[in-house]
Formats: C-alpha cells, structure tokens, sequence
C-alpha cells in the first residue's frame, strides 16, 4: 500500500474572512488541490480540515504568491492567477473546459451560465446546467471567478460562499446591484 502524500494548508485573510489554501507537495512543485471559502456558519479551516484530515497549517512559496494574489484580488488589483500550481487535474475534462471559460470573464463582467454554455457549443437548456454543476462544485473559487456568473434572470444565484458573498463580490468589481438582482 502506497502511503498517502500528505496535506498541507495556508490561511489568507479576507473580508468575508480566512480562505483556507490545500495543497500538497508534487515533486519539486506545490500543487494546490482545493481553496475553500469562509461558509456561512462553517469556517474554512474547518472545511478543510474535514476533507483533508491531518492537514497541517504551512506554506510554501507558490502557495504564499497564490495567497498574495487572492488579497490582491479583494484589494481590488487587478490579477491574472498563474495556473500552474492548481491541480485541474483533479477535475472532470468537461469542468475543466468550463471552468476554463469561466477563468476568461474579466473583473467587472458577468454572463449567464446560458450564455457560457453557448460559448462551449452546448445546448442552452442542458448545457446551462451544466455549467451550473461545475461552478457549484469549482474547487478554486476566486482563481476561476464563478461569481461573475448569474442566473438568466439576473439574480446572481448561489455560491459557495452564500449569495450574499457573490452579490459582495461582483459590487466590489463594480457590477451595478440591485436587491435580490445583479442587473
């Protein structure tokens, strides 16, 4: 029996408060396997600690570059996140190529997960939830920006985070809200 590599996690403060980094050393890189978001009554620490249990609390430089970048991103800098440390391997080929078109909406931007199926070639109907079960489950929110997806009738719908955090989220990137709307 092959041991199991072990886990590691970084701790970065937010508004919404501490996003935990996991990852784990793959040679001489740092692969970084999920990024979990405060939740609502559940801390992200907490997430992580139950998926990756044992887990220690550690950092590396690629994962403390990812970790400057994510405070970037809520200071408002713009970011393009380097792809190379996150482990999309982990991921299905079609969340993948989702999740890979969702990495190009720019900061400020938002389209319709009917609209991102459309851009992939899929059935809007079928397609839209699709895209939806994807982002619902993207393990790297803020790296791939599933907040800058909505709901066709423009209400920002669901995030991992609460709703509440996408609606922050997308305000903090200017798009204009409206209660219960981002249109």
């Amino acid at each position: 029996m092959r041991p199991i590599k072990e886990f590691s996690y970084y701790l970065v403060g937010s508004p919404f408060g501490k996003i935990a980094i996991v990852w784990q050393k793959a040679g001489r890189m740092a692969k970084v396997h999920r990024l979990y978001l405060p939740g609502i009554s559940v801390t992200s620490e907490a997430f992580a600690g139950k998926e990756f249990p044992g887990a220690l609390p550690r950092g590396c430089p690629a994962v403390v570059k990812l970790g400057r970048q994510i405070q970037d991103f809520f200071a408002g800098k713009p970011v393009r996140f380097a792809l190379a440390n996150i482990a999309m391997e982990k991921c299905s080929a079609g969340q993948r190529q989702i999740l890979m078109a969702n990495y190009s909406i720019p900061r400020g931007k938002v389209t319709t997960y009917k609209e991102l199926a459309g851009t992939l070639g899929m059935n809007y109907r079928r397609g839209a939830q699709n895209v939806g079960n994807a982002l619902k489950n993207n393990p790297f929110p803020i790296v791939f920006p599933c907040h800058r997806v909505i709901r066709s009738d423009g209400d920002a719908g669901e995030y991992q985070g609460g709703s509440s955090m996408k609606r922050t989220l997308l305000e903090m990137e200017g798009v204009d809200m409206l209660p219960g709307t981002t249109r």
